[in-house]
Order: structure tokens, then sequence, then C-alpha cells
């Protein structure tokens, strides 16, 4: 009974679940690492879901370069901001991402169950550790929710009901409004459903796409419709090239399944690391669309696995064309497809002896990813606790929305009507796009900085990096900052300036 228990599917995808749990979780044993600062985008996006519940309009009176999903989501989250600090209620949301990030790996586990245990190992396993994607899911980012919508729209196709297609057209349209990239996913899995259903199945899916996001984005476009249409689209199409988000080595280093975690990784250059996704991707969209094809089957007909690899080649065809920047979090939106293309493969392999080796060659390969998670080098040090308690006293606090919420002072801020950016790059890309040049980092746009110089000097308290001088401010402006305040508060991450 035991060991038929052991055997289990359920017991496998469990399994993958928990070692999701564990590698995303690790971190939080570290002193602080819930609390402090480790994006720049998820503390735009938290800011962005606090100023709007105290009653700011997005788009209108503030910059934000997302449709509204991506904090409509965090509302339940930022409203704890009240009880609870600016950075402990970040925390709770960052938990809530973690175990997304389990739902995610479990999901992919559901959908290769009728594969086999070797599959679920292989393909859960993968989501599990993978480097990128257990980085994504530590924190608040877009990537982990359009992964868990997408793979609950294809939980629901899987079971061949047209009653869930209701669902499947509901969730991409959830995720539609968190992130465009999600059309891509709309338009394969429409195709998947006009093949398998046709008119009868469309028209449901269509119609609660629909309705999903005009509940989440009409409220939020009639009160700022060409702002928003400014900020989400143009802007977005307009960005100019990444300082150090572009190019195909960076592409390759970030896909790599072991990204950060040690030397290993550093030793194969990123191009070699692109060129073996690349081949990868390929090998695997030939092995497991050759049947389909070659069986001249109609798409009807086809297996959810061949859905999947369209899948794959779609997202790989668009991460490619993202050209002027990719960033490690882009990485983990290509790997649901991926994982789950690769536990598919291993329908192909029968002989029981060939599929207990390849159990252990791929269980040992997941646990050799898993541990370089858990000793890739950690968050840097520093204190949350004793910088919210040094930047208490002060009312209006400059800073990046990360730097703000991290000191408790994101709320206050936004309550006080204080000079803040929610989005400072959005508003260097928006706002100050002539002065970026080249690049699209605030930091070298000289209208931006004139711009966060009028905030700086208006406020009470500033909190800079603590190597921020040379590249914020010049001479003139470095020595009236330090005429002007005393340093309240210093670690070696950030410096708090006050007015005495």
């Amino acid at each position: 009974m035991r060991a038929a228990w052991l055997r289990s599917p359920v017991t496998v995808i469990a399994t993958m679940g928990l070692l999701a749990f564990v590698v995303r979780a690790h971190t939080w044993l570290q002193p602080g690492s819930l609390l402090t600062e480790r994006e720049y985008d998820d503390g735009v996006m938290f800011a962005a879901s606090i100023a709007t519940l105290l009653g700011k309009t997005p788009y209108g009176d503030f910059v934000y370069l997302h449709p509204p999903g991506s904090f409509v989501v965090l509302m339940p989250f930022a409203a704890l901001a009240g009880p609870l600090t600016d950075a402990q209620s970040l925390a709770i949301a960052r938990v809530a991402f973690a175990l997304i990030g389990v739902a995610n790996t479990v999901l992919v586990g559901v959908l290769l169950r009728p594969v086999g245990r070797l599959a679920i190992l292989a393909g859960a396993g993968a989501y599990a550790v993978w480097s990128n994607v257990v980085r994504s899911e530590e924190t608040v980012l877009l990537e982990p929710i359009l992964n868990l919508l997408l793979l609950i729209a294809l939980v629901c196709l899987a079971r061949r009901r047209l009653g869930l297609v209701f669902v499947a057209g509901a969730v991409l349209g959830i995720a539609l409004t968190v992130k465009y990239w999600a059309v891509v996913d709309i338009v394969v899995v429409g195709a998947m459903i006009a093949i398998l259903w046709g008119w009868r199945g469309l028209w449901r899916y269509l119609m609660s796409g629909v309705i999903a996001v005009l509940a989440v984005m009409l409220p939020f476009f009639v009160q700022a419709p060409q702002a928003m249409w400014a900020q989400t689209v143009l802007a977005q199409l307009g960005r100019p090239r990444s300082v150090s988000g572009a190019g195909p080595s960076v592409w390759g280093r970030h896909v790599s399944p072991i990204a950060g975690q040690h030397i290993l990784d550093f030793l194969v250059p990123g191009l070699v690391w692109a060129g073996l996704f690349a081949v990868v991707v390929l090998a695997v969209a030939i092995a497991l669309l050759r049947r389909p094809l070659r069986s001249w089957r109609r798409p009807s007909r086809w297996p959810d696995s061949a859905w999947w690899t369209i899948l794959l080649l779609a997202h790989f065809a668009a991460l490619l064309l993202t050209g002027k920047a990719f960033y490690y979090h882009y990485a983990a939106w290509i790997i649901a497809p991926l994982t789950l293309c690769l536990g598919a493969l291993t329908i192909g392999i029968r002989r029981a002896r060939a599929r207990r080796v390849a159990a252990v060659v791929v269980g040992a390969a997941v646990v050799a990813v898993g541990v370089g998670d858990l000793i890739r080098p950690t968050l840097p040090s520093g204190s949350p606790t004793e910088l919210a308690q040094a930047a208490s006293g002060f009312e209006c606090t400059w800073g990046t929305p990360s730097q703000l919420i991290l000191a408790d002072r994101l709320t206050a801020a936004v309550t006080a009507g204080c000079a803040i950016d929610i989005d400072p790059f959005g508003v260097a890309l928006t706002q100050f796009r002539e002065g970026a040049g080249k690049t699209d980092a605030p930091q070298w746009n000289q209208l931006w900085l004139d711009h966060a110089w009028e905030q700086i000097t208006a406020a009470d308290a500033v909190i800079l990096p603590a190597d921020a001088d040379a590249s914020f401010f010049t001479a003139e402006q470095a020595g009236e900052l330090e005429d002007g305040r005393s340093v309240v508060y210093e670690d070696d991450r950030v410096v708090v300036w006050g007015r005495p």
C-alpha cells in the first residue's frame, strides 16, 4: 500500500510542488530578506496599487507603463499597508507570489499526469528549479501571473469540456490586463479552441475574454484614455535600447537553467547559453510536431503536446523580437511551455529499463539545479527596521518606490501629496523621452535628473543609493544636498539625508 502511494503521480506532483516552495522560500531564512529591496519593478507595481487605493488616478495622476491588472491583483496586499507597514504588506505579497510559483509547478505536473511519472519529474521538476523562474517568483513580478493564467487555461482545455472554454477565455483576458504579451497565448489558444469546437467554442472564448478585459481595464481607461494608451502602448513600443538588458549574450545568460547560481554558469559564455537554448527549443519542437505532421492528422486530433509546442515556438519568437531589452524575469515566460514540452518528450521512452535510467538522470539533474538555487548568492545586507525608524520622523521623503516602501514612507508620501514618482523610469521614458539618448536608464537622462532634483529640494528627507553621488548630481548639487541636510541613516545600500 505504501509503495503504491509513493509511486502515485499525485505524490510526484506534490513532491515537485514542495521542492518549488523550498527553493523559493529558502531566502526567507536570511534576516530581513522578505522586507529588503529586491527589485525596481515590484516596488513600482506595489506603489501603483497603494496610490490607486489612496484615490490617485493611474495614468492620469501618475505614470505607469503596464496595463492595470498588474496593480489590481496587488490591491488586497496594498490594503494591508494601513494596519501594517509598507514593507510588511509587500512581504506578504512576496509570499503569495512564491506560492504562485508552487501552483505553477503543480499545474505543469497536472497537465503532464497523463504522460506518466517520468514526465511529471522532468517537466514539473524543471519548472520548480529553473533558476530565473525561481528568482522571478521570489518577489512581485508580471511573468509568474502570466504563467499561472496560461496554465489554468491549458488545464481547462485538457478536459475537453466546452463549458470550461469560458474559464480559459476569462483567465487569458485577465492575463492581457497584466501584460500585453498575453496576446500571444490568446491567439494560440484561440486557434486551438476554434479547431476543437469551431464557432461554438470560439464565441464563448472571445466573449468571456472581452468581458474580463473590460471589467479590469475599462474603469481606468475612461478616466485617462489618452494617457493610458500613450503609457502602456506607445511608450513601450518606443523605448530605447537598454544599458544592461540587451544583446544575445545577455539573452543567453538569462535563459540559462543555472543563471547566476555559481561559477559553472559563468564559465559558459552567454552566447553559448543562447545557442544551446535555441537548439533545445527547436529540437523539442521538431520531436513533438513530427508525429502529428507526418501522420497527416487533422489538427482537431492533435495531442495537447502539439499545442504546447506551438506555444513554445510563439513565446520563443516573441522573446527574440524583444530585441532592445531582455531582463531575467522575461525568461520565466517561456519556461512554462518549455517544461511542458520537456515532460511530453518522455513519452518516447518506452522500455522500462530506459525509463528507470532516465528517471535517475532527470532526478539527479533536478536535485543538482535545486541545490544550486539554495547556494546561489543571496541578498545584500541591510536593516529595514532601522531604516524605517530613521525615516519615520519625516513627512515627505524622496526615493525610488522600492526604497520608500522599505523605509515605510510610501503611503505617508502619497497621503501627504509629496512630490514623488510612482514610476521614475516611466516618467523618464514618457515625459522626458527626448533626453534619453540611446539608453533607457534615467540616470543618463539629464532632463529627468533636473526633474528629480526639483523633487529632492522640496523633500524633507532623501533616500539615495550608497554610490549615487557621482551619477545623480553635479558637484554643486551634491554640495547643496550636504549643506541643507545631514546623514540620518547609512548602510552598504542606501544613505538617508534629512533636514535637521
